[in-house]
């Protein structure tokens, strides 16, 4: 049976990602979920945004 991927991660990971630099396929890896739903994370969150304006 293929591995499922999570359907979701936190806010806090999403922070995570885009604070440490990790590029979306490390973060597939990393968090066990799809490209869109990272992506969608982070642009739901503002993560981008909130790490810039720190």
């Amino acid at each position: 049976m293929p591995e499922q991927k999570n359907p979701l991660i936190s806010e806090e990971a999403a922070l995570h990602i885009v604070q440490t630099g990790m590029t979306i396929d490390e973060a597939v890896e990393y968090y066990h979920a799809s490209k869109e739903v990272i992506n969608m994370r982070i642009n739901v969150t503002g993560a981008r945004k909130r790490i810039l304006s720190r």
